[in-house]
């Protein structure tokens, strides 16, 4: 937070007053702390999973493929207009 950073960059750390360097540090220690548990959140809601391919030909289904790629085709071009 700017707050860290502050503290961090500054040159005379005694004329920072000690309840206000406790107090900073606090706030930094929240913050921290609920960036972690989102972050674990995050990481809890995402799930892997992996399919198996099966290659299954047949003339007719190579047809209605072919057909259903020219539709999709047109489609897009319809579409940038």
């Amino acid at each position: 937070g700017a707050k860290v950073t502050t503290i961090k960059e500054s040159k005379v750390l005694s004329s920072l007053a000690l309840e206000e360097l406790i107090g900073n540090l606090k706030v930094h220690e929240l913050v921290m702390e609920k960036d972690s548990g989102i972050y674990k959140r995050k990481k809890e809601r995402v799930k892997s999973i992996a399919l198996k391919a099966k290659k299954e030909s047949s003339d007719d289904e190579t047809l209605t493929s072919e057909s259903d790629d020219k539709k999709y085709a047109m489609a897009v071009r319809n579409f940038k207009r």
